[in-house]
């Protein structure tokens, strides 16, 4: 049996047997350990329902760790709400498809120094009036397709737009424009708008 020295008295005790008064509100050793010896409680299987420490990086906080397949879903959710869901209507066809609403900033960067793969679809204009700007692709390493919709989604006007390229414009005015980088991603949805009689190579 452990010694402990109490502090009262200066004397050593057995950790059961120390005769030191206890402050009021504190539990004593035997409380703890309800008749059990020390051995017992540390062996003593946990009761069901009860928080255990292992597998904690911090044994000294409560267990909060989250399954990967958990942190997976979580990151997932939290990129879609950051996405802007859109169904695009073509020859009687809805598309959808997930885009990244754009801010001032990322309106005149768009798809400039990204990479093919990891590029992200862009909502880059969304005005409730008709307008007709026209877009550039320079610095864009790779091919992207620039969808122009009316304000019920209806798709106006699509291209194929190539690198480098200096200006480019929509047949007609429009509300809204995507670009859809060229990428496996996307491929889906790329397939679906693009068909060779409906699209044009700038």
């Amino acid at each position: 049996m452990t010694m402990r020295k109490c502090k009262d008295f200066g004397n050593s005790f057995p950790l059961r047997g120390c005769s030191a008064i206890p402050k009021e509100g504190t539990r004593t050793s035997n409380e703890l350990l309800e008749g059990k010896s020390v051995l017992e409680v540390v062996n003593e299987v946990p009761k069901e329902g009860t928080r255990t420490t292992k597998g904690c990086e911090n044994p000294y906080k409560a267990c909060k760790q989250v399954p990967r397949r958990h942190k997976r879903k979580s990151l997932l959710i939290k990129r879609r709400e950051k996405e802007m869901r859109i169904d695009l209507k073509f020859k009687g066809k809805k598309i959808n498809i997930y885009v990244k609403p754009c801010n001032i900033f990322e309106k005149v960067i768009g798809l400039m120094f990204s990479r093919r793969e990891k590029a992200k679809a862009l909502l880059l204009f969304n005005s409730n009036r008709l307008v007709n700007y026209g877009i550039h692709s320079f610095f864009v390493f790779f091919s992207f397709v620039a969808v122009w919709l009316d304000k019920d989604n209806e798709i106006v006007d699509l291209k194929i737009v190539k690198p480098f390229k200096f200006l480019i414009h929509s047949k007609r005015p429009f509300n809204k424009l995507i670009e859809i980088p060229i990428n496996e991603k996307y491929g889906d949805v790329i397939k679906e708008l693009i068909v060779k009689d409906n699209f044009f190579y700038q």
